[in-house]
Formats: structure tokens, sequence, C-alpha cells
């Protein structure tokens, strides 16, 4: 069964098995949802026709290029690269594989913020200021 790896800006972000017709799109009921503002609601799809696999352009503003060429509909082959927006999605037609563990950024919260005993850093003293007003902004008077 073939499956698709999306990656922006090189960073894979997602990776699914491709069993029937998938839409491609920033739309919430797409079967792959992508945050790229380049990218149309529904911009194109991943279809089978018989045995063989096509992606088709969904009449996209900025279009769909498959291996770097602009295309409307077009039978996919192993490998093959579709690029959306800033979106690049590898179809690829062999078992598939899950994503290897990703490695820890720096800038991710450790798992376990504090120390064994469950204390947070935090005080155990909390400040009740639901009835404190905080003075409103005034605006500043014409020189």
């Amino acid at each position: 069964m073939p499956y698709v790896i999306v990656s922006i800006g090189g960073q894979e972000v997602d990776r699914r098995p491709v069993a029937d017709v998938m839409v491609i799109g920033r739309a919430s009921d797409a079967q792959i949802r992508v945050h790229d503002s380049s990218m149309s609601r529904r911009h194109c799809i991943i279809e089978p026709l018989g045995t063989q696999w096509f992606a088709r352009d969904l009449g996209s503003k900025n279009g769909t290029s498959l291996n770097g060429r602009n295309i409307h509909s077009e039978k996919l082959e192993h490998g093959d690269m579709l690029r959306i927006g800033r979106t690049k999605i590898q179809f690829l037609v062999t078992k598939f594989e899950a994503a290897p563990p990703r490695a820890k950024r720096q800038s991710e919260r450790p798992e376990e913020p504090g120390g064994a005993d469950g204390h947070h850093g935090l005080s155990d003293t909390s400040l009740d200021l639901s009835s404190t007003r905080l003075p409103l902004p005034q605006p500043k008077a014409p020189k």
C-alpha cells in the first residue's frame, strides 16, 4: 500500500498510508490538512484509478507541481515529489514505514519540569486578585 511523507521546510510533519482518495489542503475536512497560507482549502487530491495512483489539482490559485513541473492531473510513481505551496509531499509505493522517533529539540519543554516531590518551583500561597481593580488606560492629551 502506498504512503506519503509530508514535509514543510525540510521537517517531516506527517506520514500516512494512502488507501483511498485523499484531499490535501487547509480545510478542516481534508484528509491531509496543512497550515500553509499558500495552499488552497481544497488544493489537490491523490486518487486511485484502477491499480494506478494520480495527483490532481483542484483548480488551486497557486497550482500543484510534480517533480518540478506544474500539473493538472498526473500519474504518480514511487518516489515522486508533489510541491504545494511551501509543502512537499513524497509519494512512496512500498510497505508503510512509521516515522523515526523525533530527536528532542532544545526548544521543547522538559517532560517533567520540577523535582521528584511534585513541586514545580511554585509556592503554596496563592493570591486572590478577583476584587482588585486595575486602572483603565487613558488617552493622551493632545499637544
